[in-house]
């Protein structure tokens, strides 16, 4: 049953692995295209008014004149490039948190299956009539009838740590993992649909 704690480890560490290197920077990537690109498509659509026949809007920023805009853009761009930078620091952060967590269970995983692995060794070294006697006395059908419950109980257990381990790193790394900052968003919105409401 030991030996569980070791499947689960390798599971973890895949997942653990798979999303914080890959998954997480190719969600924050994707997410920033998909934005732009719906932003793109929302202002050459057809229904949309032309900002410069509406009287009733006024200039959002008071921006007057290319330079100012220019300045402003500027502005929210260096203060995304800061966020983007705080942003993955918190994300590595919640991986090396993770990862030490990780470490202490394969290392408590690997302590149990080294340690039980050679006391059964040990023990039956020690003392093989009684081991002799034990495997005498069980009849074939008792063994089997062991053999198969055995075999349900473990990939019960492992079934049981799997659903465990999901939940948890949900909780506690997915749901931490930042795929965008606010003021990334900002600029991101400013970038594509500023400049309609500029001109």
């Amino acid at each position: 049953m030991y030996s569980i704690l070791i499947h689960i480890s390798g599971i973890s560490i895949l997942e653990i692995l798979f999303y914080f290197l890959y998954i997480g920077p190719f969600e924050s990537d994707m997410f920033k295209k998909s934005f732009r690109s719906s932003l793109k498509s929302l202002m050459i659509s057809e229904h949309i008014p032309n900002l410069n026949d509406i009287n009733d809007i006024p200039n959002l920023y008071n921006i007057s004149d290319d330079s100012n805009w220019n300045n402003y853009i500027y502005s929210l761009e260096m203060l995304a490039v800061e966020s983007e930078k705080e942003r993955l620091q918190e994300n590595n952060i919640v991986f090396t948190k993770t990862m030490i967590l990780w470490i202490m269970f394969f290392a408590f995983s690997l302590v149990l299956f080294f340690y039980f692995n050679f006391y059964k060794k040990y023990h039956k070294k020690k003392n093989p009539l009684i081991h002799r006697r034990l495997e005498d006395s069980k009849s074939e059908k008792s063994k089997s009838n062991n053999k198969n419950f055995n075999k349900f109980f473990h990939y019960l257990i492992l079934g049981i740590l799997i659903v465990v381990f999901e939940y948890l790193f949900f909780q506690f790394c997915v749901l931490k993992y930042k795929i965008i900052s606010n003021d990334e968003l900002k600029y991101l919105i400013m970038d594509q649909l500023g400049i309609y409401f500029y001109h």
